[in-house]
Order: structure tokens, then sequence, then C-alpha cells
């Protein structure tokens, strides 16, 4: 069979200069105009993005991350001499986008209460995008994504509550209304929470940091030129929503109050003993590379937990269902073995005799992740199984939300006290729940390791390949 000279080469010609197409960028054109903001509110959140920042090693913000992949984005909502304005913003990039400004802005939001904007303060939304997480761990990244949001939400929380209180986070806030506006679903992005910034410091004034640009792009062609998604990032947004409509939970108002209750007394009673605030603590917080041989002092490792008691201002319960135990691997003056942190339903102190563990154990729990074989610690944070199954995706991601803000509060801790630490996402469950004798309708949610620490090493989680996940 032979092939057309006119038809054949043509029809290959333009294949391959449809495949070309494919291949090529360009770069954005119009809409992209400078926009002189006059919001002393959105001055003070840009401002809270810089101190944010301090202490990066990555040029994004100073907060955990599975595999530093911030799967995450901000958007902020403040008062122009025009009316309310929604924003996108870039803190790697200093870049500020204006998308929408006055009455469809004002319609959105609530007149007063929780979720209004502050006079003269700010909203600011945390958005995940599963993606970015999910494109490395595949569907255990939609799990990740929500813990590094709870990371970076508590973080920008604790830098605000210092730098210009009140400041509130949000869970319950986000509401569709919001969510519409901001166009979240269509960019495959999911609403966390809202960060409700108080008034700005007398005399802060309206001037924004350094180096930050500000661009209107108000259109919405301009919009989704900046929030374009992949064709792979909408195959993987469609898996996510197959998932079971959320039940909903009324909003609570807003109160001050450490997340948990616990009963142990080797959890310190002051967080953060050195003086040191949680903004100095933020930007020195290191995720451990490698722990070393040698035993805990228990003075120290006291004073790490301490932070899990720190106050927290969100519209959650105080209480949750989030439970945590800690177990002991070689720690000074404490012997092998697990210990239940958190209150138990008779009010008792709990202990899980399960003795000594072998380090083989704990590195096979750890899905082979061997910079884990010396730590001196585990901190398992764990619920019951109908505390993420059985009242909706809304308490369950809330329940998901507290671990990830105690872990962080426990990175701030160590740093204060001294002792290297690192959070895991890599984990055998099950291993851990028999290891810890926890009961067996628990589900482990995260792990954390503390101890002695050598940065001279590499993070092997930041390579592309997801090793904790048994990937080569």
């Amino acid at each position: 069979m032979t092939t057309s000279v006119e038809t054949g080469p043509s029809q290959e010609l333009n294949r391959a200069l449809r495949q070309w197409d494919h291949l090529v960028i360009s770069a954005r054109s119009g809409g992209q105009r400078a926009y002189r903001s006059r919001s002393g509110g959105l001055a003070a959140a840009l401002r809270l993005f810089e101190s944010a920042r301090r202490g990066s090693v990555t040029g994004g913000l100073s907060s955990p991350s599975a595999g530093a992949q911030q799967p995450y984005e901000f958007y902020v909502l403040a008062d122009e001499p025009e009316g309310p304005a929604a924003y996108l913003v870039d803190p790697a990039r200093r870049s500020c986008h204006l998308l929408e400004l006055g009455d469809t802005v004002r319609q959105a939001l609530p007149a007063d209460g929780p979720g209004a904007i502050p006079g003269h303060g700010a909203l600011v939304l945390t958005a995940m995008r599963p993606w970015v997480s999910m494109r490395k761990y595949g569907d255990r990244g939609l799990l990740y994504t929500h813990l590094d949001a709870a990371h970076v939400a508590v973080h920008l929380q604790g830098l605000a509550a210092e730098a210009n209180p009140p400041a509130e986070l949000l869970l319950r806030a986000p509401d569709a209304a919001l969510a519409d506006l901001l166009r979240l679903e269509a960019h495959c992005r999911l609403p966390h929470s809202v960060l409700s910034l108080g008034p700005a410091p007398e005399g802060a004034g309206t001037e924004l940091p350094g180096e930050w640009s500000v661009t209107d792009l108000r259109g919405a062609v301009a919009s989704d030129s900046v929030l374009e998604t992949s064709w792979l990032e909408q195959q993987c947004w469609r898996s996510l929503a197959r998932r079971p409509e959320s039940r909903p939970v009324a909003a609570g108002e807003p109160g001050e109050g450490p997340l948990g209750s616990w009963a142990h007394p080797l959890v310190g009673a002051v967080p953060f003993r050195s003086g040191r605030t949680r903004t100095e603590l933020s930007a020195v917080r290191r995720s451990t590379k490698r722990f070393t041989p040698g035993a805990v002092p228990r003075d120290a490792l006291s004073q790490a937990l301490a932070a899990l008691r720190t106050a927290v201002a969100t519209d959650l319960e105080q209480r949750g269902r989030l439970e945590t135990s800690l177990v002991a691997l070689d720690v000074d003056g404490l012997a092998p073995g697990s210990l239940r942190l958190t209150a138990t339903a008779a009010g008792t102190e709990a202990v899980n005799a399960t003795g000594a563990l072998s380090r083989d154990e704990v590195v096979a729990a750890c899905m082979d992740q061997e910079h884990l074989r010396h730590a001196g610690a585990a901190l398992l944070f764990h619920a019951h199984r109908s505390a993420l199954t059985d009242t909706g995706e809304q308490v369950m991601w809330e329940t998901v939300f507290r671990a990830g803000a105690l872990a962080h509060l426990v990175y701030l801790g160590a740093a204060d006290a001294g002792l290297a630490v690192t959070a895991i996402g890599g984990f055998d469950a099950a291993r851990w729940r028999e290891l810890a004798g926890l009961p067996a309708d628990h589900e482990v949610v995260y792990v954390m390791f503390l101890g002695s620490g050598d940065e001279n090493g590499t993070k092997l989680d930041r390579l592309q390949t997801a090793y904790a996940h048994n990937e080569r």
C-alpha cells in the first residue's frame, strides 16, 4: 500500500504543527495595569505576609509543608475608597492583583459579625490548591493539603495576633457567596479559612511594603489568565468532585483558648518559656534533616510540648475530638512506652504499656524513612474513627485542622526548647496504632518526631519522587 504524495506528508506536517502548538507558551497580554491602593487594611495584610516570609529557605512562607509544596494561595479583602476590594496575593513574587471592587464584593460578605471586613482591617482567605500536593503524593496529597493549610493559617494567625490584635481564624466563615465571587471552584480551589485582621496600628498608614506591586485585573479574561489551570489539574479536580457532599455546620462566635485539653504533666504549663514570641520562633523554625543518637532531656521535651497549650482565636469549639499520645523512645527519666497526653473520658491519665520499640519497628512504620531512626520521641495525633467518618466532611476536616494547627505549635515549641523536630505524612497508620497501643477504633492522623538533630544531610522529601510513599 502506498501513501499519497499530496495528502500523506501534509497530514503528518499538520499533526506536527498541532503538537508544537501544544508545547509553546505565550506571555500574558492585556488587562495588566497598575492600581494604586489606598487601603490601610491591604497594607497591613501585605506587612503580615512579609513577616511570614522571614526565615524561609524556599522563598515562600516560613511554614511547614510536605515536600515544600505549599499547596495554597491567598486572597485579601479590604476597604478601598471606592468600596470593598478583593485581591489575589502572591507572597513569593510580592505581587497583588485586584480582582473585584465595589458592590460585587459587598454582596458576597456579611455586613457585620464574623466574616465581615473589620473597620480599617482586612480579611485574609487561605484557599487550598490540592493539585500542587496531589501531583506528587497522589490521593494522600489531599490530606497533606489540609494539613499544610492548617500550618500556614496558624502561622499567619500567630504573627497577626502579635502585630495588630485581634486576629481571629475563622474556619466556618468562607461561604458559597465568597467562593463564587472568587470563582474558587472554577479554578480548582477549595476555601480553607479566613483570618480576620484588626485595625492596623495607629500611624501605620496605607503605604505598601517595598517591592510589592499591585495590578488591576478586573474582568473575567484577565482574572482567568492569572488563575488558569492545566488539563492535568482539571482532571485531578474532577476526581475530588466525586466525593460526598459536606454537611453544613453552623458558624460559631470566635473565642480564644487552646485547641485541646491535656492531662499529662509532661505537657509543660507555660508555652514558650524562653520568652521568645511566636514571630521570633517562626523565623528560626526548621524541619530536621536527620536525628542523631542521644536521649532527649525530659525538661526540654516538656518545654516543647507546652506549646500545645497556646491559645488560638478560632470559631471552633476549644475542645475537639482530636487526641494526642507520646511514644517515648529515648527520653531521660521516662520509661519507654506510650503515654496518652489528652484527658480520657474518665478524666484520668492514660498510659499504654507498650514498652520499648525497636528502631527497626519505628523505621518500618514510617515507610523506611531512615533519618527518623534515632528520634527520641514520637508524637501521634489520633481520633476516634467516628470523628472522621460519621459526622460529615466539615467536621472531619476540622479534626485534621486541629492536627495541623497543633503540630505547627509544636514546631515552635521545639525551636523554643532547642530540640530537633519534623512532622511526617508517610506512615503506616495501622502499624502505629498497634505500636502505640491505641484503641482499635482510632485513626492516626499525623505523626511528629522530636530529638537531637543533624542538619548535615538532604531533605529527601523535597526530591521529585515521594520516597516515603515507596516510590522509586
